[in-house]
C-alpha cells in the first residue's frame, strides 16, 4: 500500500493547497490534472528499479504542499487516509465506513485554530470537511462532521459549545440537516474533577431511529442542533425589527491599563483644567456589575471618542498620558519592522479599538440605561447612569423605564438567554444578536412596570444595605438550603435575614413573572416556580423544566409571527 499512500498524500497536499481558493473544487481539479504525469510515472515505476526514487520524489512533492504554511510550533502534517488504513471497513458491498465511532475528539476554540495549525489548515476544514460553512467553530465540530463521512453512527464527548453558536451551526446543524438523528445527549455536565469545564455527550446515527430519545436522562420527542427538545414548529429564530438598535456591546478599549486612572487622579486633572471633564469619564466593566453593591466605577478613563489627532491634542494633559503610555504599546513592531497590531490601531493609537459611537449616540438623550454583564451567572439587568464608558464586557440596552426592566429581569428573558447563549465555563455568555435581537417582547403593561419597580427597589436596598453584589445576592436566591443549619450560619455571617431579604426577592420575581406572563396573554400557563436544575447553570429558582419548554415554544412562535 506504500505507493497508494503516497498518491493519497499528493491528493491531500493538493487539497490543502487549494482550500483557500474562491472555487476550491475547480482549483483542486486543475492542480490534480497538473499532477497526473507524476502519478502515471509513479504507477509505471512500480516493480522496477526506479520505484524507490520515484516514490521519494512524489513523497517530497506531497510533503512540500502539506507543510506549506504550517506554523513552526505545529507537528508535521501526516494525513490519515481512512480507506487505506482500514480497507476491510471501506471495501465492502454494503454501506462503507465504520458501524460506529466512539471517542473524545480534541477541543480547540475556533479563534485559535489558525494560530495553532495554520490558515491553510483552517481553510481545509471549511472547504473539505464543513462543506464551506464558515464561522468560528470549535475544532471538535469538524471531528463530528468528519465522523459522518467515515462512520454510520457515533458517540462522542465534546465541549458543551458543540451545541452553541457557530460551533452548533457548523457542526450539529449540518449533521441533522443531512438526516442524521441525535438520539441521545447530555447537554452539559462537569468534567470529572474539574467543575470549571463543562462538556457534552452526543450519540447520533445515520440510520432511521425507532428507539427512544434521551436528553439529559429524560425521554423527549427529539433532540435539535442545540441539544434541546425540538420546538413544536419547524422554525429557527430570526432577528426582529422591533428590537433593532436597542442593544449594544460596550467599548473595546485595547490598552485598558494605559487609558485608565483612579478617580482621584481624574479629579486632579479636572481641577487643573475643567475642559478635561469632557474626555475623562467613569469606566465600568462587567465585574463591576456582577460584584459591586453600588455599581460605581472604580476607575476613570480617557475617552477621545472618534476624534482626529488634532482635536485630541486640544486636551494636552490627557493626550500626553496617551502619548506616553498607549502609543508605545500600540506601535510595537515585529522583527521585520511591521506593526504587531492590526491596522488602524497603531495609526490611531489615541482612540479605542472599538469606539461604539452608535451606542453612545443612541443613549445620549437618556439619564440612565439598562445593562447586563455579558458573562455572568445571574443574567440580570440593572440600571446604570449614562455619561460613563461601558466596556465590551457589558451589554447596554437603550431603555430607561421599569417596563423593560421588568421584561428583561423576568424568567421569560432568562430562559431565552440560557437557551440561545453560549457559555463560558459555567457562566452564560450573553450575545445580544442571538438573544435580545431575537427576543419577542410583550405589549406594554403597567402591571409589569409596577412589579419591576418594586423588585428593583427591594434588590437595590438589599445590595447597598448588606454590601452584596448582584452575583452574591442571586447565589442566595438560588440556594435551596438556606433554612438548613449550614444555610442559617451562612446568612448570619453575611448579616442577611432570609424572611426579610431573600424570600421577598424570590416572591417579587414570581410576581413579576406572572405579570409578564399575563402581558403575553398566557394566563393559562402554570410556571411552576421552584428550585430546578437549569442546563449548565445548576439549581436555580425559576420555572419548572416543563414550563420552560412551553415558554420557549411560545416565544419561538411569537418570533415567527
Amino acid at each position: 500500500l506504500e505507493a497508494l499512500a503516497v498518491i493519497a498524500d499528493v491528493l491531500a497536499g493538493a487539497a490543502i493547497a487549494t482550500a483557500g481558493n474562491r472555487d476550491p473544487t475547480t482549483a483542486l481539479t486543475g492542480l490534480l490534472e497538473a499532477d497526473a504525469p507524476v502519478i502515471v510515472e509513479l504507477v509505471s515505476a512500480l516493480g522496477t528499479p526506479e520505484q524507490t526514487a520515484t516514490l521519494d520524489s512524489a513523497r517530497t512533492r506531497a510533503g512540500m504542499r502539506l507543510d506549506a504554511g504550517r506554523p513552526d510550533s505545529a507537528p508535521p502534517r501526516a494525513p490519515l487516509h481512512w480507506p487505506i488504513a482500514f480497507p476491510e471497513v471501506f471495501n465492502r458491498t454494503r454501506a462503507a465506513g465504520f458501524d460506529a465511532m466512539v471517542g473524545n475528539p480534541p477541543f480547540l476554540g475556533g479563534q485559535r485554530i489558525t494560530g495553532a495549525a495554520g490558515t491553510d489548515y483552517r481553510n481545509h476544514l471549511i472547504a473539505w470537511i464543513a462543506d464551506d460553512a464558515k464561522g468560528s467553530a470549535d475544532l471538535v465540530a469538524y471531528f463530528f462532521l468528519n465522523a459522518t463521512k467515515v462512520a454510520q453512527s457515533f458517540g462522542f464527548l465534546a465541549t458543551n459549545t458543540i451545541a452553541q453558536g457557530d460551533t452548533s451551526e457548523v457542526g450539529l446543524t449540518q449533521i441533522i440537516d443531512n438526516e442524521w438523528t441525535v438520539h441521545r445527549a447530555v447537554s452539559s455536565t462537569s468534567w470529572p474533577g474539574d467543575t470549571t469545564l463543562e462538556i457534552a455527550k452526543v450519540w447520533a446515527s445515520s440510520h432511521p431511529w425507532n428507539g427512544s430519545r434521551l436528553l439529559d436522562g429524560r425521554s423527549v420527542a427529539g433532540i435539535d442542533e442545540m441539544l434541546y427538545p425540538p420546538p413544536a414548529l419547524d422554525w429557527r429564530k430570526q432577528r426582529l425589527a422591533a428590537n433593532a438598535d436597542k442593544s449594544f456591546i460596550g467599548s473595546y478599549v485595547l490598552g485598558t491599563d494605559e487609558f485608565t486612572m483612579n478617580p482621584e487622579e481624574a479629579q486632579v486633572l479636572i481641577g487643573k483644567d475643567l475642559r478635561n471633564a469632557e474626555v475623562l469619564m467613569p469606566f465600568l466593566i462587567g465585574e463591576d456589575i456582577n460584584q459591586s453593591p453600588t455599581v460605581k466605577a472604580p476607575k476613570w478613563i480617557i475617552n477621545f471618542h472618534d476624534w482626529s489627532k488634532a482635536k485630541a491634542q486640544e486636551y494636552p494633559d490627557c493626550f500626553d498620558i496617551v502619548e506616553e503610555k498607549v502609543k508605545p504599546k500600540r506601535q510595537e513592531r515585529k522583527s521585520n519592522g511591521e506593526f504587531k497590531k492590526r491596522k488602524p490601531l497603531p495609526q490611531l493609537y489615541w482612540i479605542y479599538a472599538e469606539k461604539r459611537p452608535k451606542l453612545y449616540r443612541t443613549i445620549a438623550p437618556l439619564e440612565r440605561v439598562l445593562a447586563i454583564a455579558r458573562v455572568s451567572k445571574t443574567v440580570q439587568p440593572l440600571f446604570l447612569e449614562t455619561g460613563q464608558v461601558f466596556s465590551e464586557k457589558i451589554v447596554v440596552f437603550a431603555y430607561d423605564d421599569y417596563f423593560h426592566f421588568g421584561v428583561l429581569t423576568s424568567g421569560f428573558h432568562y430562559r431565552w438567554a440560557v437557551r440561545y447563549s453560549s457559555s463560558l465555563r459555567t457562566d452564560t455568555n450573553y450575545a445580544p444578536s442571538d438573544v435580545f435581537d431575537t427576543f419577542p417582547q410583550p405589549p406594554h403593561s403597567e402591571v409589569v412596570e409596577a412589579a419591576g419597580e418594586k423588585l428593583d427597589e427591594h434588590r437595590s436596598e438589599l445590595m447597598i444595605g448588606r454590601g452584596l453584589g448582584l452575583t452574591s445576592v442571586y447565589n442566595l436566591v438560588h440556594d435551596p438550603g438556606l433554612r438548613s443549619d449550614e444555610g442559617i450560619k451562612r446568612l448570619r455571617d453575611l448579616d442577611i435575614d432570609l424572611d426579610e431579604d431573600i424570600q421577598p426577592l424570590r416572591d417579587l420575581h414570581v410576581e413579576l413573572d406572572l405579570a409578564v406572563r399575563d402581558a403575553y396573554g398566557w394566563s393559562d400557563l402554570d410556571l411552576g416556580h421552584g428550585f430546578h436544575d437549569v442546563r449548565g447553570q445548576g439549581v436555580r429558582f425559576t420555572f419548572s423544566p416543563s414550563a420552560a419548554d412551553d415558554v420557549l415554544d411560545r416565544l419561538l412562535e411569537l418570533n415567527r409571527k
